[in-house]
């Protein structure tokens, strides 16, 4: 039997399709979340209720290979933002169950396809070792100071230190146990020369606790690949805990000072709070485009958050037979917006 998003596709013609991936920012690989983020400015259904077979999402990927040109082999100059997809949205990617499938399955199978995968989790109860064990299956992964404190014990159980670039700001953390040390990492950046275990023993002299087996990955550099060596070019970060008191609770309010949503304490800011305190990307996401979920296809357009858009988006089904889509980070211009406002977080 065939599930609601393969009967929503086939509905499509083969030049409708094409304009959908070619304008896809995301799959929702799960309708619904489990955990419910505070934070979260999207929304989220509570609970999973259904998912993408994997058998559907392998489909999905080869005709956006086959149809598009996002990835591309015949490119003069590759344009990396094409290759560039989400397997999440208002949703927990680590949910993913499904065919005997996890999400790392799903991770893989796009970054075989040749897509730039990135993923948010807040990596759910029971799932660490999963996320921990695949770490260097990913090419982007964002973990909030609140789970690296609590998969610390994880991290230090296997030997690992993990090397993480978040927004601009790098705080240091030496030690998981009686010793830790925290400052900001500006002043804790070690070029890196020698093989891992040189730079690592000059660590030690901070930390004799650090271990002595320990495993590199380095997001920023070369995409969490396990290294024995480090180029000259490099720059080692440190895995941090959690920097400073966590942010009072917040809210969302409108250019007119009127308070749209409460939010709670979605990321320990530290620097970040007091120097971007109107930052006009946090926490609504501000990607257009098309998203694909197990129960169709939606146009998503960032908007002012609002009474009426609390989420800071409109959310339109695509229809066959009025087709219309949003345009990848393009504003649609049929909802009369002349532009999107920024909005406060205080």
């Amino acid at each position: 039997m065939k599930s609601q998003l393969e009967k929503e596709l086939t509905r499509f013609t083969t030049d409708q399709r094409k304009t959908i991936y070619e304008n896809l920012f995301a799959i929702e690989l799960t309708r619904g979340c489990s955990l419910m983020c505070d934070f979260c400015g999207v929304d989220a259904p509570r609970g999973v209720r259904e998912s993408i077979s994997f058998p559907v999402l392998e489909t999905i990927a080869e005709e956006i290979v086959t149809m598009t040109d996002r990835i591309s082999s015949q490119a003069k100059i590759p344009d990396a933002s094409k290759s560039c997809l989400r397997l999440y949205d208002a949703t927990e990617p680590l949910d993913y169950d499904s065919d005997g499938k996890n999400y790392f399955d799903s991770h893989r199978l796009l970054r075989e396809k040749g897509f730039r995968v990135s993923v948010s989790s807040a990596i759910p109860k029971g799932k660490e070792e999963l996320a921990i064990s695949n770490l260097e299956n990913i090419h982007q992964i964002s973990i909030s100071h609140m789970n690296r404190t609590r998969l610390t014990p994880y991290f230090d159980r296997l030997g690992i230190i993990v090397f993480f670039d978040l927004f601009s700001h790098y705080y240091a953390k030496f030690g998981s146990r009686e010793y830790n040390k925290k400052a900001p990492i500006q002043n804790m950046i070690y070029p890196v020369s020698e093989t891992v275990e040189k730079t690592l023993e000059e660590l030690r002299k901070f930390d004799p606790s650090l271990p002595c087996q320990t495993r590199f990955y380095d997001l920023r550099v070369d995409g969490n690949s396990l290294r024995t060596k480090v180029q000259s070019a490099d720059t080692l970060f440190l895995f941090c805990g959690n920097p400073g008191n966590y942010p009072r609770n917040g809210k969302i309010i409108d250019r007119d000072s009127s308070q749209v949503r409460n939010y709670g304490r979605a990321f320990d800011f530290g620097q970040e709070e007091r120097e971007y305190p109107n930052d006009p990307t946090f926490p609504f996401s501000c990607d257009d485009g098309v998203k694909i979920t197990p129960e169709g296809v939606y146009n998503i357009l960032s908007v002012e958050p609002s009474q009426d858009h609390k989420s800071g988006r409109i959310i339109e089904k695509v229809n066959p037979k009025n087709f219309r889509v949003v345009k990848k980070n393009s504003p649609f211009k049929v909802y009369n917006i002349d532009k999107i406002y920024p909005f406060h977080c205080v």
